[in-house]
């Protein structure tokens, strides 16, 4: 249930960066670094929601987690090149 809580957290976030990156970007400022910094953070958090319940997630949570995290990293790395 916390998982699922953390997944929408995480939509969320998302969807506010593109919100108001979309924003900012019409008004001039290069929004690439503040949705590298959300991709970012969003797999800092992930990873360490992941060391925080290891022990109370299932196996297959572990690996949902542990299997996202490079795509929030890739998606980081994309939006910071």
């Amino acid at each position: 249930m916390m998982l699922t809580r953390v997944a929408w957290l995480l939509v969320a976030v998302w969807l506010l960066s593109i919100v108001f990156g979309w924003e900012l970007l019409q008004r001039g400022v290069n929004t690439s670094y503040i949705l590298s910094a959300v991709f970012l953070a969003a797999s800092v958090g992930m990873g360490i929601y992941l060391g925080y319940k290891w022990q109370a997630l299932t196996k297959t949570e572990r690996w949902g987690i542990i299997l996202s995290l490079p795509i929030w990293l890739l998606l980081a790395y994309l939006f910071y090149r």
